[in-house]
This record gives structure tokens, C-alpha cells and sequence, in this order.
């Protein structure tokens, strides 16, 4: 059954399918624009290393970096070069991997029939050779070199290390070097069948294209008549640790300016309403914005004391097993800005801002959601993000619309009473100046 719902006043329509195959469509029709864009997302990411196969309970463990592994993988042939296939077609094809997802997307303005095709057709024939596995072992591990290099990485995962205990967010996407020699082809195609079935996936397509006549292409598409393994899944999150692992980490670097970053880690009874969790982010994105965002007098006097600089950054993320907000500066008074923080951060359950500010900022994130409707790629890319977590996104704007400012008092009082932890790269210079400090 096909489903269409016109979504006001943004004057846009979502239609919705899910096959016989359980395959959940959704497309957004953009009549006019040259452009096509299709995003396949698969649940299946760094933190979903353990499954219950069978009816015995017996369990089969994911090395570290099977995710990201696999999607590298799925690129792989020996008869022909995917990338270049898509380029063939005129479509521009690419893949990630993040802590809860696998994502294959691609964009082209020539017809999206035959891409989709393609894509599909990648799934059903990867190549899980000795010989292909030990090649983009290789490539894999030149990746995670490149990972150690990049500071600000870095200092997210000893955060990361520093806020969960056992959380398996704390290990790196790409997984570590022994761990990529545990990923066999066994594993890997248990992988595949577990978690890439048609059931378990979704598909976004947006654009100016022949709707029922693409989705009847995809029905009859040999993967779309798989049927899915029976399995149950299996996540060790620490909701239960009322605390953080490690307070404070200082590690030095060979660095021109110190960085710090500060972790809340969030700890609540589960949410368990996809929605209400995705309102929960919102309300936290608008009592920090307005706390300590860019329009804010608190950062205003921190940058005229030179505790932060234009690296500042907010992020706040929320998801079914983990949820933290992010602080992070470039410092060259790091103790000072620490102290500073955590003296802000105890007085927020105090704080709600002015009517005035509050209305701004909620048309500030209204108006920023419907510009990315203005872009084919960009909705595709949203659109794809929440549909995958089960959220309508035009039901969430409309319950940030009906948001009033006390709303966000539980809010502060969450984030004022939740552990946090910090992590402090120092240069050289930095460490003899507080050495001098200490010993004054």
C-alpha cells in the first residue's frame, strides 16, 4: 500500500511504501528539480557487536570495526569497479558508517532506475575472498593511521573512554588494528545476511522520477525476495552507571594551543518513544544554544577573557544507548576555561531564557530544517537520518513549534545534575607554565 501525506506549510509530500519484503520506502517528489538523490541506510554500525543468533542463545561477537569493514567490503568485486559503474550511469555514488548505521547513497541527474539497480545488485554478489579481505585490510589500517594523526579525533574517543564504561561507543568506527584480524570471511557474511535483508533496511529517494513505476522496479529486484534470518540483537549499554569512567584526562601533545572538551553524559530512564527522545536532543540543542551558544552573554565574556575562540563548539547527541553534550575549545588558559564550565554548568538548572531569545531560536531551527528542503540531496540526507529512527520529521517540527520556555526547566536540571568528564591536550609550553603555576 502506498501511502501520501502532504505535510504543511511546507507544502511538501511524503509517500510512503513497505514491500512484501518488508523493504520500508519513503520518497519525496521535488517536480522540477534536475537532480536525484537515493540513500540506503542499514542499522547496523560500530555499536552493534553482538547478536543472538538462534533459538539456543547462541551469540556470535563482532570484532571491532565489522561495521565499517563490511561496508568497504560491499564495494568490493572481482569482476568489475562498482564506483566505476555508478560513474557510467552518471550517478555519484559513496558509503559511511557511524556508531548506528551503515549508509550507501548516491545522486545523479540522469534517471535513478538504473543507479537503484546497481545498488541493490551490490548487495547480492560482494566478493569475501582471502585475497579481497587482506587488500582492504591494508587500506583500513592506512585509514586508522590517518585517524591517530587527526588531534580532534583523538581527544572524542579518550572522551568517549573518559564518559562510558562499557558502552561500545567508546571504541573507534574503523575498529583497531589487532581487531581487523579477527574479521573473517565467516563473520562477514554472517553479517550480511544478519543485518542486510530487506526487512531491516531503509530506502530514500527524492527527486523528479517516476515513483510507482520505480518502486514496482524495486519489488521485483531478486534482493528485494530475501527473507530474513530469524536473530535476536543484543547491546550491553551502561545506562546503569549513574557515573563516568574517568573525571579527568591531561595527556600531552605536540600542540601550538591547548584543547579541551567536556562530556555530560546523560542519565535518565530510557526513552523509549523515538519521538519524544528526538524532542529531548531539540530541547537540550536550545537550552545550551541559548546558554552558551554564539548569542549568548556567557560566551560573549568568555571570549573577552580569551577562554575560548571561534573553535567553540556545542553538540548534543541522543540516541537509544548513549546521550551526551560535547563542549569543545581551543584554550590558552585550559584550567581557567575547566573551572569556568563547571561553574556554568552547576548554575543551569537556574537558567531559561527570555521569551524573546526562546522564539528566535526555535524559528532559527525551523527555518534551517526548511532550507534543506530546498536541496534534493540535503532533504535526502535528513529525511534519511530520522524516517531511520522511526521519526516523522514534520510531526518533530511541529512539536518544537508547540515548545514553551518552561519546558526546558527538567532539562536544565538534567544536565546540571548529570556526570561529566574532560579531556585536556596540553603543548609543551603549556605544561612548564602550570608547572611554574603550581610550584608559585
Amino acid at each position: 500500500m502506498i501511502e501520501r501525506t502532504v505535510h504543511e506549510p511546507l507544502h511538501e509530500t511524503i509517500i510512503h511504501t513497505r514491500m512484501r519484503s518488508g523493504l520500508d520506502v519513503v520518497a519525496l517528489p521535488k517536480p522540477g528539480f534536475s537532480r536525484k538523490a537515493a540513500t540506503l541506510l542499514v542499522p547496523f554500525g560500530s555499536i552493534d557487536n553482538m547478536v543472538v543468533l538462534d533459538k539456543n542463545n547462541q551469540r556470535t561477537i563482532f570484532p571491532e570495526g565489522t561495521a565499517h569493514f563490511l561496508e568497504h567490503m560491499l564495494f568490493e568485486n572481482t569482476q568489475v569497479d562498482m564506483s566505476r559503474m555508478f560513474s557510467l550511469l552518471g550517478a555519484s555514488v559513496n558509503a559511511y558508517t557511524t556508531f548506528n548505521r551503515t549508509a550507501f547513497y548516491f545522486s545523479t541527474t540522469n534517471g535513478i532506475e538504473e543507479p537503484l539497480k546497481l545498488l541493490f545488485d551490490m548487495l547480492m554478489k560482494p566478493d569475501f575472498s582471502l585475497t579481497a579481505i587482506e587488500k582492504e585490510r591494508a587500506i583500513i589500517e592506512k585509514e586508522i593511521d590517518m585517524y591517530q594523526d587527526e588531534v580532534e579525533q583523538s581527544l572524542f574517543y579518550d572522551l568517549m573512554n573518559g564518559l562510558y564504561w562499557k558502552n561500545p561507543i567508546r571504541n573507534d568506527i574503523a575498529g583497531r588494528k589487532e581487531s581487523l584480524y579477527h574479521i573473517t570471511s565467516e563473520l562477514l557474511q554472517t553479517a550480511l545476511r544478519v543485518f542486510y535483508h530487506p526487512k531491516n533496511m531503509l530506502l530514500v529517494l527524492s527527486g523528479d522520477f517516476p515513483i510507482e513505476e520505480t518502486f514496482k522496479q524495486l519489488e521485483q529486484h531478486p534482493f528485494c525476495q530475501k527473507k530474513p534470518p530469524y536473530f535476536k540483537y543484543h547491546i550491553e549499554p551502561d545506562w546503569e552507571e549513574n557515573r563516568v569512567h574517568k573525571a579527568l584526562k591531561r595527556v600531552k601533545k605536540d600542540l601550538r594551543t591547548d584543547l579541551v572538551m567536556l562530556g555530560i553524559k546523560i542519565f535518565r530512564n530510557r526513552i523509549h518513544e523515538p519521538l519524544e527522545a528526538a524532542l529531548e536532543e531539540m530541547k537540550m540543542m536550545l537550552l545550551m544554544d541559548n546558554y552558551l551558544g554564539s548569542a549568548s552573554a556567557h560566551q560573549e565574556q568568555m571570549q573577552k577573557a580569551g577562554l575560548i575562540n571561534n573553535t567553540f563548539e556545542i553538540s548534543v547527541s541522543s540516541e537509544a544507548t548513549f546521550s551526551h553534550v560535547l563542549l569543545f575549545t581551543e584554550t590558552k588558559k585550559a584550567d581557567l576555561t575547566i573551572a569556568k564550565w563547571k561553574n556554568l554548568l552547576a548554575l543551569i538548572r537556574d537558567f531559561l531564557p527570555n521569551e524573546g531569545d526562546f522564539i528566535a531560536q526555535k524559528q532559527k531551527i525551523m527555518g534551517s530544517f526548511v532550507q534543506l528542503f530546498d536541496s534534493v540531496t540535503q532533504a535526502n540526507a535528513l529525511l534519511s537520518d530520522y524516517y531511520l529512527k522511526g521519526i516523522n520529521l514534520f510531526d518533530l517540527l511541529q512539536a518544537v513549534d508547540r515548545l514553551e520556555v518552561g519546558d526546558l526547566l527538567q532539562t536544565a536540571e538534567i544536565l546540571s545534575d548529570s556526570p561529566m568528564a574532560i579531556v585536556h591536550y596540553y603543548s609543551a609550553d603549556s605544561s612548564a607554565n602550570r608547572i611554574k603555576r603550581v610550584k608559585s
